[in-house]
């Protein structure tokens, strides 16, 4: 009855009747943390790859379940984990990238590559997907209580906090880091017309201070919101602060 995720096993009871109970707890409604752990990642991998095609982190997920029939919860969360952080060495910021293919069969999840190019984060739009979605789990996972409704959706657009084009009597950030990772933020394709060319005051005032909207929300674009609300003010000084920031937490994550 809800639209959230979940990881549900299938138990018969002892009257023929069956339910749906949490895979990892075995209640019908709690969860783990570990348990909520599995089910963020997973969907954080599949909202990253909704397209079959694309879809390497489940075939490396049920190749690790087939190869290690006594995987435990804390098993299963660590590799989902390692994946992820090994997408990020060896794929999104590696010079030299790896195929999905070895990682999975060769390498083990691990990663090989440990010089990561940050420079691939300032991107503009052409930033993956998966970047934004892992430091949406990283801020989820530090801040639980506080994130506690947050969801992984089909955000599937990459916009810029600062506009690409800003309204006339606005500085134009070209060149001051407009297309920095500080700047950018992931949101669903269909709030692109009304967000685009706002200014950031604007957006925070129009999708920051309504709870249906908020809700659904990137915690990424969030914390650039609660920078406005705080500075009253985002410009290339705010930009370059957050981004120093947001590139720190990823390093640490991938490292963890």
């Amino acid at each position: 009855g809800t639209e959230s995720w979940s990881l549900k096993n299938l138990r018969k009871y002892d009257n023929n009747k069956a339910n749906y109970v949490s895979t990892f707890s075995g209640d019908l409604e709690d969860e783990t943390d570990i348990g909520k752990e599995i089910r963020m990642m997973e969907a954080m991998f599949h909202v990253s790859a909704p397209t079959q095609i694309y879809k390497h982190w489940l075939n490396a997920i049920l190749y690790f379940i087939f190869n290690d029939e006594d995987f435990t919860p804390r098993d299963f969360r660590d590799k989902l984990y390692t994946l992820a952080c090994t997408y990020m060495s060896d794929i999104y910021l590696a010079d030299d990238r790896v195929d999905f293919e070895d990682i999975i069969y060769k390498n083990d999840f691990r990663a090989i590559n440990h010089t990561w190019n940050l420079n691939y984060l300032d991107q503009g739009c052409d930033v993956p997907n998966f970047v934004f979605n892992f430091y949406d789990y990283i801020i989820w996972s530090q801040s639980r209580s506080k994130y506690s409704k947050f969801e992984f959706t089909y955000r599937t657009s990459v916009e810029h906090f600062y506009p690409q084009y800003p309204m006339p009597g606005y500085e134009n950030l070209k060149d001051k880091g407009l297309d920095s990772f500080g700047n950018l933020c992931l949101i669903r394709r269909g709030m692109n017309s009304k967000f685009s060319n706002n200014m950031p005051k604007a957006k925070v005032e129009n999708f920051g201070n309504i709870d249906e909207i908020k809700n659904g929300l990137s915690l990424k674009l969030l914390e650039m919101m609660d920078i406005v609300r705080d500075k009253n003010e985002w410009g290339e000084t705010e930009i370059a602060e957050f981004g120093k920031l947001a590139k720190e937490r990823l390093k640490n994550a991938i490292t963890k």
